[in-house]
């Protein structure tokens, strides 16, 4: 099981993309950890990520700067070299309130490290408060802070596939038969999309069915990550008293079915989602 979490990460393509969305989901569930900034452009020098921890023994906040790399590292360290040089200087975060100093350094790599490449690391900045992650020690972290990372990879690319189909209205009923993934996932934009379709052709507004949504654009990581486990944590309350509504009124109805009646399938489907 460990290998194939080794080669997972290892065969991460993009760092933007894959990698660094991984990382800032696993520095916002290490102890002790306040906030994760990502850095762009010019304002990167040396750090992909600035990450604020407390200090529960000097009661003090630390600065940490991460330097992310994808892929192997040898002994070619030219890039990583200049990237923990930058981290010396100070820098303007938190949009621009607040000039900090890098207390610490984090080097992240998705791969392995070669030893040699390791103790020229540790050889030359042997004054610098830097701490050296290669693939296995993720692994570990990952294991331990994260482990629903694991269950998120799922392959939906046949469900992506399918629905553009089911949208074209180019799907056959052979394909009803896929994977779990792709009959779930199909069936949730079935429902979806003939409620928006109901809700578009209906002129009588009691004929419309509930159709909302909240959506918030440049949201900060820190409260993007507080608002899914709130979210979370209200929609399973609401669908637990729907539910169980629901259960109440059939139950006390004497409900049974009946071939001669007509019935309906009803529901109410709550889903998060978030740019990547």
């Amino acid at each position: 099981m460990k290998e194939g979490k080794l080669e997972n990460i290892k065969s991460l393509k993009s760092e933007i993309k894959e990698f660094q969305p991984l990382l800032h989901n696993l520095f916002m569930r290490l102890p002790m950890v306040t906030h994760v900034e990502r850095t762009h452009g010019v304002n990167e020098l040396g750090a992909d990520f600035v990450v604020t921890k407390y200090d529960e023994t000097l009661c003090d906040v630390i600065k940490v700067g991460v330097i992310v790399k994808l892929g192997r590292l040898g002994q070619d360290l030219k890039g990583i070299e200049r990237q923990i040089d930058e981290c010396d200087l100070d820098r303007i975060t938190d949009g621009g309130k607040q000039k900090i100093s890098i207390g610490e350094i984090w080097l992240i790599v998705s791969g392995d490290i070669t030893h040699n490449a390791k103790l020229k690391i540790y050889s030359k900045y042997r004054n610098r408060n830097l701490k050296v992650i290669d693939v296995q020690k993720l692994v570990i972290l990952i294991d331990k802070y994260y482990p629903e990372y694991w269950s998120e990879l799922v392959d939906t690319s046949e469900f992506k596939e399918q629905l553009i189909r089911y949208l074209k209205g180019e799907r056959s009923d052979e394909e009803d038969e896929g994977d779990d993934v792709t009959k779930i996932g199909i069936g949730m934009a079935e429902e979806y999309l003939t409620t928006m379709i109901n809700n578009f052709n209906s002129g009588n507004v009691g004929d419309k069915k509930f159709q909302r949504k909240v959506s918030y654009r440049d949201v900060p990581f820190d409260i993007e990550r507080r608002f899914k486990e709130y979210s979370h944590e209200r929609g399973l309350e609401l669908l637990v008293e729907l539910n169980r509504w629901l259960a109440t009124e059939l139950s006390e109805s004497g409900f049974k079915i009946e071939k001669e009646k007509n019935y309906k399938k009803v529901g109410l489907g709550i889903y998060y989602f978030s740019e990547e």
